[in-house]
C-alpha cells in the first residue's frame, strides 16, 4: 500500500478499530493457554497474563509459565463478532452483568501487558478492591495505578482488571507512589 493511501477497512469505516473492545472471556478449566491460541489463529487480538510459579513434584522442581487469572483469557473484539468468539472451544462465556457482556478498560489491559514486560517481580492477587488508589511515580512501572496495601510487613500495588476482581501484587517502597482521587462510580455519578 503506498503511503499516502488508506486500507479498505479504514475508508469504508475510520471508528472501525474503536468500536474493538476488550473483552474477559471465562474460560474451561486449564484451557486459557488453547484459548489464546484458537482466537489467534482465527485473528482475534488476544492477551493471556501469565507469571513464572515454582511446581513441585517428587524427583524435581519446574519453573511453569501460568495463567495470572486461571480461568480468564482476554480478547479484542467488536460486540457483533460475538457469535463467533462463543463458538471457539474452551470459551465459556464472557463476563459482564444482566445477561450483557462488558468490555474491560484498554488501561488495564496495558498495565497488565507493561508488567509483564517489565523485569518487577509479582504474584496472583485475590481481590483488588481493598486499599487506597495510588498511582506509581517511580521505575519501571510510572505511571500505572493501582490499590496500595500494606502485607507482610511491606508495601505492594495491586495491579489488577476491577471486572473480574482479580489483579496482580507487586512490591513497592511506600515514598514510589502518590495518591490519586478515587473516581465517583456509575451509580454514584447517576444521581
Amino acid at each position: 500500500m503506498l503511503s499516502g493511501e488508506k486500507s479498505k477497512v479504514e475508508t469504508e469505516n475510520p471508528q472501525h478499530q474503536v468500536r474493538k473492545q476488550w473483552f474477559a472471556l471465562c474460560t474451561r478449566a486449564r484451557h486459557e493457554k488453547a484459548v489464546r491460541e484458537r482466537l489467534s489463529n482465527k485473528g482475534y487480538e488476544v492477551f493471556l497474563p501469565t507469571f513464572i510459579c515454582t511446581s513441585q513434584w517428587s524427583d524435581r522442581t519446574k519453573k511453569i509459565e501460568s495463567p495470572l487469572f486461571p480461568g480468564y483469557c482476554f480478547a479484542r473484539f467488536e460486540n457483533c463478532e460475538l457469535f463467533d468468539i462463543l463458538q471457539v472451544p474452551g470459551v465459556c462465556y464472557v463476563v459482564g452483568g444482566g445477561g450483557q457482556p462488558e468490555s474491560v478498560p484498554g488501561e488495564e489491559i496495558e498495565a497488565l501487558r507493561k508488567l509483564m514486560t517489565s523485569a518487577v517481580s509479582y504474584s496472583p492477587h485475590q481481590s483488588i478492591a481493598e486499599g487506597m488508589l495510588v498511582q506509581i511515580a517511580r521505575g519501571p512501572l510510572v505511571g500505572i495505578q493501582g490499590r496500595l496495601i500494606r502485607q507482610d510487613g511491606g508495601h505492594y500495588v495491586i495491579i489488577g482488571v476491577d471486572l473480574i476482581k482479580l489483579g496482580a501484587r507487586v512490591r513497592v517502597q511506600a515514598n514510589d507512589v502518590i495518591p490519586v482521587m478515587e473516581p465517583l462510580s456509575r451509580k454514584e455519578g447517576a444521581a
